[in-house]
């Protein structure tokens, strides 16, 4: 995402040291001078921050003293590092190449293009100290470091060129010689050659990736030394010479708009988060230990009434409980009922077939008794009175012959004893109306005998009914 920012440019090569300052995008300041004759980059931009007044808040440093070039890596050794670790393996890598030790130096880095065997990257580089130096030299002046970079590579278009159209740019520095295409406005490549200028081995590499967009509407030469356009390639349609002041404004200018970037598109070595001071932290601690009272506040509330809403579920929910646990003892309690109404139903229902069998039985027998002694009873014998209570049939009467009465008992007995009853001995007395005793009276008793209630209902249930006569139905 773009922002319009204000900050300081500066610009610091072999030459000369460059001022510029920018509010809202415009530039407002362009101080320019002569290289010093020193060496320490920290000097160099105490000296070109001294060029104006007070600089913007934020200061970007592009400069021709640090390291930069293109850096080879293996693709299988890039795939799957985090970028920690692919930072860490261009430092080794780049070590061997700069002469800066990989734990002593900041690096940053792009990613270039690929030729299939190895990722070529951007890479920038310096010394960590020197990065530690030229942040505090810039904090004296009221500034933040924003950023240091290599002026090589400028992502945007310059001079003539028009965001949306296809150009070509090549640019001559000093260590390096840097290539810049965009085509129909599409993100602007770039192509880093690890040569000097004077050499003429970049330009057959150059112009091979040029010929990649065959198509630009232009070509132009960018140098920042006075008669480096003659080492050019010879087929430029423009110059830019960043030592005319127009040129190096519209330069400058692109290159606060590509820094305005959150995530500019070129490597750029920062500065680690400074420490706060004293009295922030006093006021961060401060700060956090009140969201963090008011966190806990919020959570104790809430955590009141969520306790609150607990309890009452729960004690909703022991209610239930109980009244589930009474409904359940109820239940019981009913089945409880329930099956002992069964068993009692079930031995009415037995008694009741028992008591229905014993009295069918009865009335058989009481049939069979009748029928016998109406059979049996002998013809000078006399029936007088049946009677019966819960265990005894008591037959009473008169009869002429004693021997007859014996007679009808033994016959009597015979036929009622599958029925159940025996014939007692037959007392028998005189009536004294007569001299001899005639009549004589006699009562007969029949008692059950050990005939159950189970053997009259196999009775009537298939053993065979008595009747009378001895035969059976």
């Amino acid at each position: 995402m773009f922002r319009r920012q204000s900050s300081t440019i500066l610009l610091l090569t072999a030459e000369r040291i460059v001022r510029a300052d920018f509010s809202g995008g415009r530039l407002t300041v362009l101080r320019q001078q002569p290289r010093p004759d020193a060496d320490d980059l920290a000097m160099l931009v105490d000296s070109a921050l001294r060029l104006g007044g007070k600089c913007r808040r934020t200061v970007w440093v592009l400069t021709t003293d640090v390291w930069v070039q293109a850096v080879p890596l293996e693709s299988g050794a890039t795939r799957g590092v985090s970028a920690t670790e692919l930072t860490q393996a261009l430092a080794f890598e780049a070590e061997s190449l700069s002469g800066i030790g990989a734990f002593e130096s900041v690096l940053a880095h792009r990613s270039l293009e690929s030729d299939g065997f190895h990722r070529h990257f951007w890479v920038v580089q310096m010394p960590l100290w020197q990065l530690e130096q030229v942040d505090e030299a810039i904090g004296e002046h009221g500034g933040r470091l924003g950023g240091i970079t290599h002026p090589a590579g400028l992502p945007r278009a310059v001079g003539s060129q028009s965001a949306g159209s296809s150009w070509q740019r090549i640019e001559l520095w000093p260590d390096c010689v840097a290539a810049v295409r965009s085509s129909s406005g599409k993100t602007p490549e770039v192509h880093l050659v690890n040569s000097s200028p004077a050499q003429e081995s970049w330009k057959a590499t150059v112009r091979m990736w040029l010929e990649a967009n065959p198509n630009a509407d232009q070509r132009v030469l960018l140098f920042s030394r006075p008669g480096d356009h003659l080492l050019g390639m010879g087929d430029e349609t423009e110059t830019v010479d960043l030592n005319d002041e127009a040129s190096l404004i519209g330069w400058l200018t692109a290159w606060n708009e590509s820094l305005g970037f959150r995530e500019p598109a070129v490597p750029l070595l920062q500065p680690a988060a400074a420490p706060l001071s004293v009295q922030s932290r006093l006021v961060m601690s401060a700060a956090v230990a009140a969201l963090v009272a008011a966190g806990c506040w919020a959570i104790d509330i809430t955590s009141r009434a969520k306790l609150r809403s607990a309890d009452e579920e729960t004690r909703q929910l022991e209610q239930r409980a109980e009244e589930y646990a009474a409904f359940d003892g109820e239940i019981k309690r009913r089945t409880d009922q329930l099956a002992k109404r069964s068993e009692e139903n079930r031995k009415l229902v037995a008694a009741l077939d028992t008591y229905e069998a014993v009295a069918d039985a009865q009335k058989r027998r009481l049939a069979v008794l009748l029928a016998g002694v109406a059979e049996l009873r002998p013809e000078h014998l006399v029936i007088r009175r049946i009677e019966q209570d819960a265990a005894t049939v008591t037959i009473s009467g008169a009869h002429l012959d004693p021997n007859s009465v014996h007679d009808f008992a033994e016959q009597l007995n015979r036929r009622v004893r599958p029925l159940g009853w025996t014939v007692q001995p037959t007392p028998q007395e005189a009536s004294k109306k007569t001299t001899s005793g005639k009549p004589w009276t006699f009562t007969m008793r029949l008692s059950n005998s050990a005939m159950t209630s189970e053997d009259l209902w196999a009775d009537r249930n298939g053993a065979g009914e008595p009747i009378a006569g001895g035969a059976t139905r």
